[in-house]
């Protein structure tokens, strides 16, 4: 200690303090930067998941969500029960994560918090049967290899894993002309197909997915008409009886032939190979 006076120092004195600093050491509870879990769909409301609130711990933790938002199907109370909120459809969301905070007060009145990040995934449950796609009708020619592809039938299933895999199986009689590919949903013709015996088949199709849900779906295939039948006269043999002197453009008879084809294969056009003959074939409708 200096006493001065007028900016001249007339006494000085030393003393000595001792201080001594204690440190208290207070264990927290650390949780880690990211806690995983997992949940199915279709779980009932109200369901706990998890608490996050660590136990056998003597500190108490307030858990705060920041940012969440408010469409989640999951909530997180204060004291860190995890639980079900609204329904949860894994084929609308597959996965989300909620930033969480964690807020301890000690006996001093000291406070801590961290952060980390709650991962949840949804498991996928068999609730949804394969649907039958949009595309059902196919369209094959006439006078086909046996074993060509008509066309690939795709059903829709919209769950995931084994339970998203459908699997293709032909019902009833049309089996013995076509074949479906169990697991590619390829369409083959067996046989060789006539436009003019069948122009067309209506197959049904029966989806089964690895869950074991099935639906009954139906196709049409269209065979297309080739060129494949020349005209046919209905007689061999035609005899008409005119006069000599009948004047030009008088009717003397109609011939008449038929097509197995149809629509532009089918339409028949008359013409007299003799260009000398004083004759004239017309179309008639």
């Amino acid at each position: 200690l200096r006493e001065r006076k007028h900016g001249k120092e007339r006494r000085k004195k030393n003393i000595n303090f001792n201080f001594s600093i204690k440190f208290f050491q207070i264990q927290v509870h650390t949780f880690p930067r990211a806690i995983s879990l997992s949940v199915p769909e279709n779980a009932p409301l109200g369901t706990i998941i998890t608490n996050l609130a660590p136990s056998n711990e003597s500190q108490r933790f307030e858990f705060q969500k920041p940012g969440t938002p408010d469409d989640y199907p999951i909530r997180i109370l204060p004291s860190g029960e995890v639980y079900v909120a609204s329904e949860i459809d894994r084929e609308t969301l597959e996965y989300f994560s909620i930033p969480v905070t964690a807020i301890t007060v000690d006996k001093d009145g000291f406070s801590s918090k961290q952060d980390f990040v709650l991962r949840l995934y949804i498991e996928d449950l068999n609730d949804n049967a394969p649907e039958c796609p949009e595309q059902n009708r196919f369209v094959v020619s006439e006078n086909n290899i046996p074993g060509a592809i008509v066309g690939v039938f795709s059903a829709i299933d919209r769950d995931s894993g084994l339970n998203g895999t459908v699997f293709y199986e032909l019902m009833y009689d049309n089996s013995k002309i076509f074949n479906i590919d169990r697991n590619s949903g390829v369409i083959r013709v067996l046989s060789i197909l006539d436009f003019e015996t069948t122009q067309s088949y209506n197959i049904t199709v029966l989806a089964t997915d690895g869950g074991s849900l099935k639906t009954k779906c139906t196709a049409v295939i269209e065979v297309i008409d080739l060129n494949d039948n020349a005209p046919q006269w209905d007689r061999k043999f035609y005899h008409f009886n005119t006069s000599a002197t009948i004047d030009n453009g008088t009717f003397i008879g109609t011939l008449m032939a038929q097509d197995g084809d149809s629509r532009r294969n089918a339409e028949i056009r008359y013409k007299l190979r003799q260009k000398w003959m004083p004759f004239k074939a017309f179309l008639f409708a």
